[in-house]
């Protein structure tokens, strides 16, 4: 009996190392032509396409530019900035209300207008006042809010610019006479103060004997800056052509001691009479047309 046993035993043995060499091969089979059947699959299964969310479309308003860059700008009271746009949508676009980032800046629509018909081109200007305003770089913003069918949109522009340091200045830099009708006429320019000091402003001279100019009192403008007025008054009767003559204005300030604002002062040409003037007596007689001219311009 004891032989017979021991011999039944390697036989086992060998059966079940037999059966567990058949499985791995079967699963090394299957794992090796797993990606076959993947495939083969992914043709067969039917597939669903994933529902995407509607685009919601384009805004009605399209901005040449969302940007406005001046990077440093000379001293002036105002800096402005135009935003054109257009209506590219099928249905009309009221602009509702433009809101400024800060109160130094004030926008205005051109004219006022808010309504845009499709394709009609329109603008806006942003305008800042530099008064108060610290030196050194900006960035103001424009909120523009707009509705069209019913819907509401929003779009923001910015404005960034360089505000130089602050110091004395005259405006108008530069003033023009047009005597094209034998009338005198006259100016008003200012010398301003924009660090908020006591200049005193001492003499004012013209080199034109066409030309004279009035040193008024020290006042304070609407910002709360120092200002002197000069009254520039030029005769009707001037030579033709075009004449430039130098206002000369002394000051109490070191650095700006010595100012200089030059005077465009345009004459008749020889010959040529306006038609709102009478005929010079020289002239009387002659071949000379009448000719309307402009009227007195301020720049």
């Amino acid at each position: 009996m004891d032989g017979s046993h021991s011999s039944a035993a390697p036989l086992a043995n060998d059966s079940a190392a037999a059966s567990v060499e058949r499985w791995t091969r079967i699963a090394l089979w299957a794992f090796a032509a797993l990606p076959f059947f993947l495939a083969v699959g992914s043709q067969l299964w039917p597939s669903r396409v994933a529902n995407l969310p509607a685009p919601t479309g384009r805004p009605p308003l399209a901005f040449d530019q969302y940007v406005v860059n001046f990077h440093e700008v000379p001293v002036r009271p105002e800096i402005d900035a135009f935003f054109q746009f257009t209506n590219r949508s099928e249905k009309p676009v009221r602009i509702t209300k433009i809101v400024p980032s800060c109160g130094c800046l004030n926008p205005r629509l051109y004219d006022g207008k808010e309504t845009y018909e499709p394709g009609e081109r329109g603008r806006f200007t942003l305008v800042v006042k530099t008064a108060r305003e610290q030196p050194g770089p900006k960035e103001y913003t424009a909120r523009v809010q707009y509705e069209s069918e019913g819907t509401a949109y929003e779009e923001t522009m910015a404005l960034r610019l360089v505000l130089p340091k602050h110091k004395i200045t005259v405006e108008p830099s530069e003033v023009y006479f047009y005597q094209l009708t034998g009338q005198p006429d006259s100016r008003t320019i200012h010398v301003v103060d924009t660090r908020g000091g006591r200049l005193e402003v001492k003499k004012a001279t013209i080199n034109s004997s066409d030309a004279r100019v009035t040193l008024g009192r020290a006042e304070l403008d609407d910002d709360g800056r120092r200002r002197f007025p000069i009254r520039i008054d030029v005769a009707g009767e001037v030579p033709p052509g075009r004449n430039v003559a130098i206002i000369e204005i002394e000051t109490s300030d070191a650095e700006f001691s010595l100012l200089k604002v030059p005077v465009l002062i345009q004459g008749q040409a020889n010959g040529v009479v306006p038609a709102s003037a009478e005929v010079p007596g020289a002239l009387r007689g002659a071949s000379a047309r009448p000719m309307a001219g402009p009227s007195s311009v301020t720049r």
